[in-house]
């Protein structure tokens, strides 16, 4: 579902009681609507209670080599162009044509504190979550080129007030409604609505965690291919382990 960032706004607005039902949020209001929704999407992010971009890259492994750099552009980053919130899942391939090896994700310390083996075939991963490129590292060197794909969670960049987002609808109320908590706060609105509109807020909130198992990405996005498997697919939970 797109949400439009102007209408979300608008909707705070009004449920704050800052316009009526007929008006717009114009001029500084907002702008300053505007920035609050951006700091409402970061500490979503930052609680990772927010439906993240779901994406998958492909990269060549390089024989010999132990660990890769993960994030934002940066001349040194190997494998995306975005930081990921979250690795949802760690797949390696020998070569094109190859079933997926599925890499289990173990903890940094734990793979550190033992003899790195190899070359082979990596069996488990570990995340350092250092900003801004966290670093991927295999129990195993690759003994030859590979692929990996990562299955991952992109924060949403920052929005603007022409934005569009491609998100869930029940996200809609959480963002309205959060939205409507700092309005409330930076109009100096009685405490009477902020308490009323905060408990919207954490109502929308439960019902993102009870749906959270809606987070879906296709198998034909995983695998790359165009047969049998394009109504199947693969469920993740945002909570799970691999955030950073």
């Amino acid at each position: 579902m797109s949400a439009i960032i102007r209408d979300i706004i608008n909707q705070a607005g009004q449920l704050a009681n800052i316009i009526d039902q007929t008006e717009q949020l114009e001029g500084t209001d907002s702008n300053i609507a505007v920035t609050q929704l951006n700091l409402l999407l970061t500490s979503l992010n930052v609680e990772q209670l927010f439906p993240y971009s779901c994406k998958v890259v492909s990269y060549p492994v390089v024989a010999s080599q132990p660990s890769y750099t993960i994030g934002i552009t940066t001349p040194t980053s190997n494998i995306v162009s975005e930081r990921p919130s979250f690795i949802a899942r760690v797949m390696y391939f020998s070569n094109a044509s190859s079933l997926p090896i599925d890499i289990v994700q173990v903890a940094l310390a734990d793979l550190l504190a033992h003899t790195r083996i190899g070359p082979g075939i990596p069996c488990t991963f570990a995340l350092n979550p250092t900003y801004p490129a966290a670093e991927l590292f295999f129990d195993i060197s690759p003994s030859a080129g590979g692929i990996i794909k990562l299955v991952y969670n992109a924060v949403i960049p920052a929005v603007t007030i022409n934005s569009t987002l491609e998100i869930p609808p029940e996200y809609n109320e959480v963002l309205i409604t959060g939205l409507a908590r700092k309005l409330c706060v930076t109009h100096s609105m009685p405490a009477e609505l902020l308490q009323s509109i905060d408990i919207l807020y954490k109502q929308a909130i439960d019902r993102i965690f009870v749906g959270n198992s809606r987070n879906q990405v296709s198998t034909l996005d995983l695998y790359g291919d165009s047969g049998s498997r394009q109504n199947s697919f693969y469920t993740f939970n945002a909570f799970a382990e691999g955030g950073f």
